[in-house]
C-alpha cells in the first residue's frame, strides 16, 4: 500500500490498473473525493472497463452525490446488461429505502444473471422474507446454502423461514443443521419468535429445548 502510494506521489503509476489500485486504497481510507478523482483519471484511459465504472459508482454513493450516482447506475446498466452488479446495488439501494416490492424485482434480475453469487441469492431471499413470502424465502435461503453452506446466517435464515411458512419438519431439519455445524446457539432456537411454530410442532423436543430429528 505505501509502495503504491509513494510511486503514484512520484509520478511512475500513470496506467489504469495502477490508478484503479490507487483509487480503491484511497476508498478504503475514506478518502472518498480524491477516490472519485483517481477513478475518473483511470477512466479517461479505459473508459469501457466495467470494474472502473462500477468503483466509481460505490465512489459517489459513498460521497451522497445521489443524482450523479443515480444517472451512472442508469449507464451503467445499460452499457453493461449482463453484469449483475448493477441491479444487485439497485435492489440494495431499493430495499433501504423499505421499497421492497421494487428491491425485490431488481435482485430477481441480478440471480438471472448470475445465479451461482451466494450473496445474490441471498438479497433475494432476504427481500422474500422481508415482504413476508416465507416459503419462497426458505427455498431461496436454501439455495444459498447450495452454494456457500457456512454463508452468513443463511442456514438460520432457511429454519427461521420454514418455520415462519409453518413448516415445521423442514425448520427442524434446518435448525439441527446450524447446531450440528455450530452455525447458531440452541437458545436462539428456544426464545425467538421466528421459531414459535416450529416450538408448537411435533418437531419440537420441549423437554429438553431442541429440534427434533423427526415428530414423535
Amino acid at each position: 500500500g505505501t509502495q503504491i502510494e509513494e510511486a503514484y506521489a512520484g509520478g511512475r503509476i500513470t496506467d489504469a490498473e495502477g490508478l484503479s489500485r490507487v483509487g480503491l486504497q484511497r476508498r478504503e481510507a475514506g478518502r472518498h473525493a480524491e477516490a472519485l478523482a483517481i477513478f475518473e483519471q483511470a477512466l479517461a484511459l479505459r473508459p469501457g472497463d466495467p470494474d472502473l465504472q462500477y468503483n466509481r459508482l460505490l465512489t459517489l454513493r459513498d460521497l451522497g452525490r445521489l443524482d450523479a450516482f443515480n444517472a451512472a447506475l442508469d449507464t451503467f446498466a445499460k452499457q453493461f446488461p449482463r453484469d449483475a452488479r448493477a441491479h444487485s446495488l439497485r435492489g440494495r439501494l431499493l430495499a433501504d429505502a423499505g421499497m421492497m416490492a421494487e428491491a425485490l424485482v431488481a435482485f430477481d434480475a441480478a440471480v438471472a444473471i448470475n445465479p451461482e453469487n451466494p450473496t445474490t441469492q441471498n438479497n433475494r431471499a432476504t427481500a422474500l422474507a422481508r415482504l413476508g413470502r416465507y416459503a419462497e424465502a426458505a427455498r431461496g435461503f436454501e439455495a444459498v446454502c447450495a452454494l456457500q453452506p457456512s454463508y452468513q446466517n443463511a442456514a438460520f435464515f432457511a429454519a427461521a423461514s420454514h418455520s415462519m411458512a409453518d413448516a415445521p419438519a423442514a425448520a427442524a431439519r434446518w435448525a439441527r443443521f446450524c447446531l450440528d455445524k455450530g452455525l447458531a446457539q440452541p437458545e436462539a432456537f428456544r426464545t425467538d419468535p421466528l421459531f414459535a411454530n416450529l416450538r408448537a410442532s411435533a418437531f419440537w423436543d420441549g423437554a429438553r429445548g431442541e429440534p427434533r430429528a423427526s415428530a414423535q
